[in-house]
């Protein structure tokens, strides 16, 4: 009979500030989940950014994404998140930006989202946050542009 490894249970998911040293696999994750993937340099840069927080997600030991955020004044951007595919659909998106959520200290919290991303726009509807606008033509695609719709959260 195969062993199967253990998964920690869900509660087991914890965020770390990101550091470099986490760079290598925030870099893997991004080549396999983004359209458009950030250079390395942008994490870097929003390691030093004192107006961004960014954090390593894991699940127990093991690390599964990676979340970043933009502050100005009483408000926040979701830069990006992303959670490893082999993690996906297990609800672990959810349960790291809702920890996010909890531990951000601002009236309202913006991003926005691919058009066609159905399945990150039932996530950031799941957890409170409303469609406010759209983008035309925003998000590069291999030929052409795509929209994204704008969301708004209210931390009140």
């Amino acid at each position: 009979m195969a062993s199967h490894p253990t998964i920690a249970p869900m509660s087991a998911v914890t965020l770390s500030p990101m550091q470099p040293h986490h760079l290598p696999e925030v870099m893997a994750v991004e080549q396999k989940t983004q359209l458009s993937p950030w250079p390395k340099a942008e994490f870097q840069r929003s390691i030093d950014n004192p107006n961004r927080t960014a954090w390593a997600a894991y699940l127990g030991p093991t690390f599964i994404g990676y979340m970043v955020f933009s502050a100005v004044g009483a408000e926040a951007e979701l830069l990006t998140i992303s959670i490893n595919p082999s993690f996906q659909g297990k609800g672990l998106g959810k349960k790291v930006l809702q920890q996010g959520l909890n531990q951000l200290r601002f009236e309202s919290i913006f991003l926005e989202v691919r058009a066609s991303n159905h399945a990150a726009i039932a996530l950031y509807e799941s957890l409170g946050f409303n469609a406010v606008g759209e983008r035309r033509n925003y998000y590069p695609l291999g030929s052409g542009r795509e929209d994204a719709v704008i969301y708004a959260y209210t931390n009140l």
